[in-house]
């Protein structure tokens, strides 16, 4: 079983996954990618998990207003530089009358990652590679 990771845009390891990253599955609603949140110890065939001491989770949600309506979500971010590279749900998107963030799953936004080939051959991002989604 082959596992590839990637990066913060500032370098720290974020992912590691034994699916490449177009096979991951992706959120319907802005295509970020569905992962679970880890300690990194070990990792389930056909499972992304984002390393937990390599994010903070905002305490307080920003409400974003979509097509269908709002959502409640909490950001997620690198330790290191502080880039929101993701989000939680909150559990009142799945559980009735409960409130908080929903724990285990994060989403990741698109254009924050980098693999780790990259990192290592030095490679810049290109700011046309990178999506901004502004919350």
């Amino acid at each position: 079983m082959a596992i590839s990771t990637h990066h913060c845009l500032c370098n720290a390891l974020l992912l590691t996954s034994t699916l490449p990253l177009s096979q991951i599955p992706t959120r319907q609603t802005d295509s970020s990618l569905i992962c679970t949140l880890t300690s990194g110890h070990s990792i389930a065939p056909g499972e992304a998990s984002v390393l937990e001491n390599a994010v903070s989770v905002d305490e307080t949600p920003v409400v974003v207003k979509l097509e269908d309506g709002f959502e409640k979500r909490y950001c997620v971010r690198c330790v290191r530089c502080g880039l929101t590279a993701g989000y939680g749900l909150d559990r009142g998107m799945f559980e009735w009358k409960r409130e908080g963030r929903r724990e285990g799953v994060v989403f990741l936004l698109k254009g924050g990652l980098v693999r780790t080939e990259d990192v290592r051959l030095g490679r810049k991002v290109d700011e046309a590679e990178v999506e901004m989604v502004v919350a």
